[in-house]
Parts: structure tokens; sequence; C-alpha cells
């Protein structure tokens, strides 16, 4: 029994948590839940933490990781952001990035929404410029899908018809972000590959998701792209939890970041992408510049 107790007092803070990852991620959330009651759904909450520190104790045995190897502190947030938006990893909402940070030398885990992450965040919580966002979906535009803007004679759209080619394979023309807002108004913006290249070139992070499944991390793009000027409507009581949660360690205490190996978590077969019913009549703003977006998510995920 001493021996036991013995062993018991030499295990660190990292080395317990490696014990039971589980029940320590599921003792976050509940404990947060507790301080702020009425703001997280319990089960939500509980399968998020769940599904998530399941993939990172899968990728630190897939890398040879060990728990003192890993920033804990910075996982805890990272484990109450998923939680708090209802990001669940087994669903396919997010991706992340391993990074190591270069004073520390420990390992952080960045959360990043995939394109059904996406569209559940801007739907729940953007407004745009004519209001509350009911719908955002990306749609990609292939050689042989039809499809005709209408605009009126101010330049603004009036309809979309799109008809695709069921399983198309061609070659890829551009993609298209559209939004409904709960006013029935439509917002459409018109992306070229080039354009979305550009966007995911000038991420310094490249997760390895571009390679596995492009048309859903370039719809990610779209989705973001088009709402980046919208912005969240979050509850006070929502933003003073993140308040609490934010944190800036990666850039006050690493001098420079290496981003390493990726958590890729794309589903083995992810569902094809939802078609969007069309509204026939669609407009675009052009009164006034839309306000800028308070919180990215990225960063909101982010330690």
């Amino acid at each position: 029994m001493a021996e036991k107790k013995e062993q018991s007092k030499a295990l660190t803070p990292a080395q317990a948590i490696g014990r039971q990852p589980v029940q320590w991620a599921i003792g976050l959330v509940d404990n947060f839940g507790k301080k702020y009651p009425g703001l997280l759904q319990t089960a939500t909450a509980q399968r998020c933490a769940m599904s998530a520190v399941s993939k990172v104790v899968n990728f630190m045995n897939e890398q040879g990781l060990k728990w003192d190897e890993v920033d804990t502190g910075h996982l805890s947030r990272v484990f109450i952001r998923l939680a708090i938006f209802g990001l669940d990893a087994e669903s396919g909402d997010w991706y992340a990035y391993s990074r190591r940070n270069s004073k520390t030398g420990l390992q952080q885990f960045d959360p990043n929404p995939s394109y059904q992450g996406e569209r559940k965040l801007r739907i729940k919580y953007s407004v745009g410029s004519y209001g509350k966002i009911q719908d955002i979906q990306a749609l990609t535009i292939r050689e042989g899908d039809k499809l005709a803007i209408k605009k009126d004679l101010f330049g603004k759209v009036s309809s979309v018809d799109y008809d695709p080619i069921p399983f198309n394979k061609g070659k890829i023309l551009g993609y298209l972000g559209i939004v409904l807002f709960a006013d029935g108004t439509t917002l459409v913006k018109e992306f070229t590959p080039e354009k979305i290249e550009e966007y995911h070139k000038a991420n310094p992070n490249k997760s390895p998701a571009w390679e596995k499944w492009p048309e859903e991390m370039a719809s990610a793009k779209v989705i973001k792209h088009t709402a980046k000027d919208f912005q969240y409507d979050l509850p006070e009581k929502l933003k003073a939890a993140l308040d609490e949660v934010q944190v800036s360690d990666i850039d006050e205490t690493a001098e420079s970041q290496e981003a390493s190996q990726a958590i890729d978590i794309t589903p083995d077969e992810p569902e094809p992408l939802p078609e969007q019913e069309q509204p026939k009549k669609e407009q675009e703003h052009t009164e006034g510049e839309p306000e800028q977006m308070q919180i990215d998510m990225p960063d909101c995920l982010r330690g």
C-alpha cells in the first residue's frame, strides 16, 4: 500500500491526466458547466470532450508522444472551447494542428472548424448584412454543370439556377458561397479555384486533409470567406465564458512555432455536401459596409 502511494505521489500532473484522460476531459467541462449554469448542454459537452480527447490520444500514440510532452493547460482550454461551441470531432466538425512550442518544447493542439463546423457556427451565431443567417452553403461548380446567375439592371443578383451533373468529376470551374438570411434575402459570392488556392497558401499551417479531401477543405474556405465580414452575435454570458478561457500562451511563450504533424480527423466517408434549394429571388448587399466580425472562430478556438 505504501508503494502505491509513493508511485501515485511520483506522478507528474500530466502523467496523472494520462492515467484517465477521458475522465479528466469530462471533469473539465462538467466543472465549467457548474460555474456557468445553462451555458453548456451536458450531454453534448461531454461528447465533444470525449471525442476530442480520443483524437488527441490516438495522435499521441501514433507519434509516440508522452503526456509530459503535451501542454495540458493549453489542451484543457481547447476542450472547453469545443464544448462551449458544441463542435464534435466524431461528427467531423473540426480538425486540429499539432504544434511544438519552440520555447517550452511542449506540443499544443489547435482546432479549426471543418466545412460542417463552419456552417454550424455561422448559422448559430452570425449576423450579416440583412440580419440573422438562416443558412449558408458552398457549391462546387464543375464543367458540365448548369449555372445561371441573373442580375437586374442595377447589377444585383435576382436569381441563381444551379443544376449539377450527378457524380460529376469534371474540372472545377469555381465555387459559390450562398447565404440565406432570416428575412429571405440571399447573398451570393463567387470564388475561382485560384483564389481558394491563394487563401490556402496564405495559411502557414498546411493540413494533410487538403490532400485527402480537397473539396471539403475548399468548401470550408468558401464558407469562411463568404461570411468573413459578418458579425458573431454571441450572448454576453458566452462572451464572459470565452474571456475566461482566452489565452495567448502561443504568442507570449514561443519565439517561433514549428508546425508538426496534423491530426486528420476528416471522416473516412464524409457525407456528400448537402444540396441547397435556391430561392427564386436573390439580392446582394450594396448599401454600406457590414460590421467586421467581432470574434474569428479559429481564434476563439485556438489557445
